[in-house]
């Protein structure tokens, strides 16, 4: 990201959220991101994969001279993985035709956040602020979800 800034009124000095500015609780606008995704299928089978990046930001109590408060917030690195799988039992006419109600059914297995990694919060004292506790800005983390699902022809 090259500029991201925002102009809330005429007269009002831009809000940069590149460089310490913020318009939201999670940071300003990251300098750098990656996202990755993919997937396989054939014969009834799948598999789907997905990969999140993006660098910390910073917010300053005053964006116009940087770092200069304790109570400046340093947003971490984020780094998400997911992953999932799937067969689709009823296109395995073997098995179908050996167990008929197999036909339209689905199995899935899916895992977010695989590394359970959470956006970490640290003011200038170093300390975590109370509103930036892991476990209120992201109270789930990883998850594990297993489906079946059955279709009925």
């Amino acid at each position: 990201m090259f500029e991201d800034s925002i102009l809330i009124a005429p007269g009002v000095p831009e809000l940069d959220l590149l460089n310490g500015s913020a318009v939201g609780s999670s940071g300003g606008t990251s300098a750098h991101s990656i996202q990755a995704r993919g997937g396989m299928f054939k014969n009834g089978f799948g598999m789907r994969a997905d990969i999140n990046w993006r660098s910390g930001t910073d917010v300053f109590v005053d964006p116009s001279i940087g770092p200069s408060s304790d109570e400046d917030l340093y947003f971490s690195d984020l780094l998400t993985t997911n992953i999932g799988f799937f067969i689709d039992l009823g296109r395995r006419q073997s098995l179908v035709k050996r167990y008929p109600w197999l036909s339209g059914t689905r199995v899935s297995f899916r895992a977010d956040n695989i590394f359970n990694d959470r956006l970490e919060v640290r003011d200038g004292t170093g300390a975590t602020p109370f509103a930036f506790q892991r476990d209120l800005i992201d109270p789930v983390g990883r998850t594990v979800e297993f489906e079946i699902r059955k279709a009925f022809l």
